[in-house]
């Protein structure tokens, strides 16, 4: 009798493209994957659940007092549904399975695992603005140290688990390595690693990774519109409406505005062009006349 082996195909198709998928994820391997074993489809909304910090009490006379046991929900709706099709005609399935993989299933996952990535990285800056620690354009190879350093710090307030990881953009990992400090093997005793390979690795109590989807906004590439504020009393920390000096355009909604006196990456909710309302709201006081600068995102 004749062997039939026909229905181990996709399941050889399939075994083959989940290997590629995972070895070209950086940031799948970083997520929670909580919900794995939970069956769901597209649309569907999964809860995510994260508990409060807690506080104690110190014993004294009065008799003991309970405190309640909170979780805060997080919907997670699963709406990005990405696929790659193609179509093998029976003289292509006449090649070589290793050929064929190679030619027509790596690329097809490779663009499937960008695409992932990309939706990752930027559901992670979702939370940067209320939680950026540093300048819109403002890494340089003398202060790379500095930002990390800030970054631990930022870690440590907020009670982040070990191991942290921190993703940079090509740019962004490029001023990294031309800090002599992460690279010099005197420095970081690695025998040269870091200078040979241009790997970053663990430094200042974080994993430094590099992913092809992660986002930037370099500052030869975008359009910079200037202004200054309008308001003679100013701005305290916590405002988001900012009136400003006529503009000769509205700032485009989604761009980024840096202020003289609060450099920190401040996107533009709305805009007209005499007023500007912030996403997140202001970090450092500003005055009448502080200057401005809106970037394109």
């Amino acid at each position: 009798m004749a062997n039939s082996i026909d229905a181990l195909k996709p399941e050889l198709w399939n075994k083959f493209g989940l290997a590629l998928f995972w070895e070209k994820m950086v940031m799948l391997k970083r997520v929670s994957t909580q919900f794995k074993d939970e069956p769901s489809s597209k649309g569907d909304t999964v809860n995510f659940h994260k508990g409060t910090k807690r506080s104690v009490k110190r014993k004294g006379t009065n008799a003991i007092q309970r405190s309640n046991v909170k979780f805060n929900n997080i919907p997670i709706k699963l709406n990005q549904h990405l696929y790659d099709s193609f179509a093998l005609t029976d003289r292509d399935l006449t090649v070589s399975f290793d050929t064929i993989v190679e030619e027509t299933l790596e690329p097809a996952i490779e663009g499937l695992a960008y695409g992932f990535e990309k939706v990752l990285a930027y559901t992670a800056i979702s939370g940067f603005l209320a939680n950026s620690i540093g300048r819109l354009g403002g890494l340089t190879s003398s202060n790379v140290k500095s930002y990390g350093l800030k970054l631990n710090q930022f870690h440590n307030d907020n009670n982040a688990p070990q191991p942290r990881t921190t993703g940079l953009s090509s740019d962004a990992e490029t001023i990294f390595l031309d800090a002599e400090i992460f690279i010099s093997a005197e420095k970081v005793g690695d025998k040269g690693a870091a200078l040979r390979e241009a790997i970053l690795g663990r430094k200042l109590g974080q994993d430094f990774i590099r992913g092809s989807a992660f986002p930037s906004i370099p500052v030869s590439s975008v359009a910079t519109v200037a202004g200054t504020v309008n308001e003679t009393a100013g701005y305290a920390i916590g405002d988001t409406v900012i009136t400003v000096d006529t503009m000769t355009a509205a700032a485009a909604v989604g761009s980024y505005i840096t202020f003289a006196e609060s450099a920190f990456p401040y996107r533009v909710d709305s805009a007209t062009t005499t007023e500007i309302t912030l996403a997140t709201a202001l970090k450092d006081a500003i005055t009448d006349g502080s200057a401005f600068s809106v970037v394109d995102s």
